[in-house]
């Protein structure tokens, strides 16, 4: 009895790790896509502010020699428009891809078998950042969150339980 009851045991554990890889993988797919967009998005912007900078060069070079400094000023402002739009819209490129690398970090934690007082809507809000591209193409959520409600719990098994109900419900 007691050697059945270890083979169940260790079977059970085999599926948790089976499951938790199966998770993974289907997240990698997810995270992927939510890096590579901001990043994609990131880089572009910062293309366009060394190419505006070096316009901006070439036209401060070019009414220096004809001495029109009205010209450089308009290019000047111009240039300062262009670049603050695209360092904005670098900034909140990188701060939705560290957003996405947080909420890997906190599922990647499953293994750490850490007790401790988490919040209910954090966890929620990680699982709805790692999953949110697999859900958004099948399904549409609509999420209320406001608790201050916290668990004694595993952090990273708490996200992989709402995971795993955000991707069945999307796939139902």
């Amino acid at each position: 009895l007691n050697q059945a009851y270890q083979t169940l045991k260790d079977t059970e554990a085999q599926l948790i790790r089976s499951s938790r890889l199966a998770a993974i993988g289907q997240l990698a797919a997810g995270v992927a896509h939510e890096v590579n967009n901001p990043a994609a998005s990131a880089l572009l912007n910062l293309e366009v502010l060394e190419q505006e900078v070096h316009a901006l060069a070439e036209e401060a070079a070019d009414a220096e020699e004809r001495d029109c400094p009205e010209v450089l000023f308009d290019s000047v402002r111009r240039v300062t428009r262009e670049a603050e739009e695209a360092v904005r819209d670098s900034s909140e490129a990188l701060r939705r891809i560290a957003s996405v690398v947080k909420g890997l970090r906190g599922f990647v934690q499953i293994t750490d078998s850490e007790v401790r007082r988490v919040s209910v809507d954090e966890a929620i809000e990680a699982a709805l950042r790692l999953v949110q591209s697999q859900v958004r193409q099948r399904a549409t959520v609509h999420c209320t969150l406001g608790s201050s409600r916290e668990l004694v719990a595993d952090r990273g098994k708490l996200i992989q339980v709402f995971i795993n109900l955000l991707l069945n419900a999307a796939q139902a």
